[in-house]
Order: structure tokens, then C-alpha cells, then sequence
């Protein structure tokens, strides 16, 4: 049930309502969140949303308070600019601003110290499994600047795409930037996802080439328009948010999973209820159509997802699998606030003479698990004469803290095929 009040003081954690709801139709990043309330995510203020509320993919805010009556998909977070005072221009992938970005970013530091050779990242005491991400930057503004994380192979060692444009870091203390995005100019074409920034934070090495003259206006938190399916950069989350008092509550959506990077002035109070991801099948494979969030605990709630969701590199049924292991990055499959995540797993054997056998594993946070196990029965007449044996289980992974899940799929003997398909997860909120 609905509260409404904000006088009240409610539990830690608290939430009730606050339903996302997103399905892709005429209007692309369209988003509803049902009423309800909720603590704030310090859990020092309530926040009430009255009214059944919709963000969607126009610009027009209100002109007496400034708030994003309508967000767009192309300013996410409300970001716009970095500041009056910062403009920018661009020659080849480098972007030169007049003004230190990296505050506007917010950086935040993560646990024991990092050192580089080139393009492999190391750590001691480090917890990269849970503090960084495909598709982060990871770095210092003293000196090294920032890179960014291309994979992540345990909790203490990475690989970057590029070096740090500082030299290599030895054993220092080190920031991550969730998600760096960037927008040189006012071309739409332009909204690129950052590779480094330099420790002063004004110079800016991007994935796209293009000239960008100076004086420029320069955008950070925007969507770009080359996202990469294997990091989660086709996910935003939503946001509820307040002025300090909990009262004339909005929404937005931002890039960032932790907190947004521009609430409007004087509005510093929010908590995140849940992601979206980008509907677009060639970028992202496993792209949704539709995202029903169930109204659970304050704390988690499951999202149902429908649409193309098979996970690649096992495709479906017109793949033939012959026994031997196939390990599959899930990541981007899911965005990296879930705890949980459900698959279903379909095994179809065409073999007539043995069983088939598959074994599921998951590697999280260095360990190897095991998770499920599925066998198909061998047809025991003619091919050609019976309907393959097929069957089917349903896997749910608990993820490690920083989303990380690897699952290996292992073909014991015949032949057969295999689709693993995402059917939802459980987001922490």
C-alpha cells in the first residue's frame, strides 16, 4: 500500500511502490514508475512520489524550477554541461578541454593499490571482481590519469584497453569512474565513450575520430552511440530524487549505478529503482523488449525480461554442439546492480546411440561452482523417425559483488544442442 507521507520515518531501506515499468514502443527510452515511497539512499529522508510518473525521450523541463519534467535518452542524468567556464575542442580521438573534467565524474576509490605494465593492470588488496567493470575507468589524478578496464580477470588482475597516458602506476591508491561518457559540441554523432582522461583531467582520448572546433560545449553523462554489449553501457538506471525535505520528488536516467552525476540544484536526496537497457538488437545482443520489475522487498526486487535473450555464442536450436566446454561471459547480460540472475537452459540431443549430458558451472569471485546439471535421453529409434529429446531446466546464480558470472557449459559425450536464455534477475535497489 501506497503511504503517501513523508512525516513518517520509515524503516532503513525502506521502499513500497516505486514500480518500474518499461516496455519499448513509439517513444524509445520510455519509463513509468508507479507511486510510492521510499527512504533515500543515505536513509536519512522519505521521499513520496504521488502520482503514476513517466521519463521518456524528450527535453522539455520546467522553466520556473528546472526540473526534467521529460528526460532524454540523449542527456542522461541531466548532466549537460560539465560548466559554464569549460568548453572543449577535438582533433583526431583527443579532446581538449579548458577545464579539469575529472571532478564532474565523480570518482570513487576502491580498495588496495593498483600497479601497470602497459595495458595489464595488477592490485594488492584489491577487489576488482566487486570495484571494477568492463567498460570503467580506473586510475589516479595525481600523475597516471585514467584508463579504460576492457576485461576483468579476478580480483587482482585487469587488462586495459589502452596504457595509462601517465606512464605505468606502482602500487598506488586508485579511483574508478563508473561509466565515462562524453559529448565534444552539439553534433548528435559525437557522444562517445572515453578511453583516458590525463591526471589533469583535459585531456580526453575517445573512441571516435572527428574534429570538434574550440570553444566547443562539452556534455558528460550522455548515451553514446556505440555502446558495447560486453560491458554496461546499455544499461541506465532511474532514479527517484527530492529536495533535502523529501518534498516536489522527480525522476531521471543516468548512467551511473551509484549516484547520479547533475541533480538539479538544491535536490540532493535520491534512490535508485531500477535499470533499463538499451533496445538495440545489433549493439546488444540479448536486447529486451519489455522489463516488469515485481513490487518485492525494499532491498531487491526481481525484474522479468522478455525479447531476444539467447546468450551468445550458444545460439539456439539450429547450432549442432559436439561434447567439450564452452565458457560464456554473461556480463551486459544483466545490469551490474543484480545480485541474482535467472537462465533457462534448453538441451536437445540428436544422437540415437548415448545420453547427453551437460553440466553447468559458474566462476565468481575466483571460485569455480557448480549450478545446475541437465541430461537429454539418446533417441533410441531412427533419427529421422522420432522428435529430438529435448530438455529443460531453469538456473538461478547468486552473482559475486560486483556482478561478475562466468559459466561454463560442458558437452559429455554425443551430440546435441544447447541455448541458454536470460529470463530475469534480482536487482538490488
Amino acid at each position: 500500500m501506497y503511504l503517501g507521507r513523508t512525516n513518517l520515518v520509515y524503516a532503513n531501506r525502506y521502499m513500497e511502490g516505486l514500480v518500474l515499468e518499461h516496455a519499448i514502443g513509439a517513444t524509445a527510452g520510455h519509463a513509468t514508475v508507479t507511486p510510492g515511497s521510499c527512504r533515500d539512499s543515505d536513509n536519512t529522508t522519505n521521499i513520496a512520489l504521488a502520482t503514476r510518473t513517466t521519463v521518456d525521450a524528450l527535453t522539455t523541463h520546467d522553466a520556473g524550477t528546472g526540473l526534467p519534467l521529460l528526460n532524454s535518452i540523449d542527456e542522461i542524468g541531466l548532466d549537460n554541461l560539465v560548466s559554464g567556464s569549460i568548453t572543449c575542442s577535438q582533433t583526431l580521438t583527443t579532446i581538449t578541454a579548458t577545464g579539469n573534467v575529472i571532478p564532474h565524474y565523480k570518482p570513487k576509490d576502491i580498495t588496495g593499490t593498483i600497479s601497470a605494465t602497459g595495458t595489464a593492470l595488477t592490485g594488492s588488496g584489491t577487489r576488482f571482481m566487486r570495484d571494477l567493470y568492463p567498460g570503467d575507468l580506473v586510475g589516479s589524478s595525481t600523475t597516471f590519469g585514467f584508463a579504460y578496464v576492457k576485461s576483468v580477470e579476478s580480483d587482482t588482475a585487469a587488462t586495459l584497453l589502452i596504457a595509462f597516458p601517465g606512464g605505468n602506476p606502482a602500487g598506488i591508491a586508485a579511483q574508478v569512474i563508473h561509466h565515462a561518457t562524453v559529448w565534444p559540441g552539439t553534433t548528435t554523432s559525437n557522444k562517445q565513450v572515453v578511453q583516458s582522461i590525463n591526471s589533469a583531467g583535459t585531456s580526453i582520448v575517445v573512441d571516435i575520430s572527428t574534429t570538434v572546433a574550440g570553444g566547443s560545449p562539452l556534455t558528460i553523462g550522455v548515451f553514446p552511440d556505440d555502446n558495447n554489449p560486453d560491458d554496461d553501457s546499455q544499461y541506465q538506471w532511474v532514479y527517484v530524487f527530492a529536495i533535502d525535505d523529501g518534498t516536489t520528488p522527480g525522476l531521471l536516467i543516468s548512467t551511473q549505478h551509484q549516484e547520479p552525476l547533475a541533480l538539479p540544484s538544491g535536490y540532493d536526496k535520491f534512490r535508485r529503482v531500477g535499470a533499463l537497457m538499451w533496445p538495440d538488437p545489433e549493439d546488444a545482443p540479448g536486447s529486451l523488449s519489455n522489463a516488469q520489475y515485481v513490487d518485492g522487498s525494499a532491498q531487491s526486487r526481481y525484474c522479468a525480461m522478455t525479447g531476444a535473450s539467447v546468450i551468445s555464442p550458444v545460439v539456439g536450436p539450429q547450432e549442432t554442439w559436439y561434447p567439450g566446454s564452452e565458457e560464456l561471459q554473461t556480463r551486459g547480460q544483466y545490469p551490474r546492480t543484480a545480485s541474482r540472475v535467472t537462465f533457462v537452459a534448453r538441451l536437445t540431443n540428436l544422437s540415437t546411440a548415448a545420453d547427453l549430458n551437460l553440466i553447468i558451472n559458474s566462476r565468481f569471485g575466483g571460485a569455480v561452482n557448480s549450478v545446475g546439471s541437465l541430461m537429454a535421453e539418446a533417441q533410441r529409434k531412427e533419427a529421422a523417425q522420432v522428435a529430438h529429446n529435448e530438455s529443460t531446466t531453469t538456473i538461478d546464480v547468486t552473482l559475486d559483488e560486483g556482478g561478475g558470472f562466468k559459466t561454463t557449459l560442458s558437452l559429455s559425450s554425443g551430440t546435441g544442442v544447447c541455448s541458454l536464455r536470460r529470463v530475469g534477475y534480482y536487482d538490488v535497489l
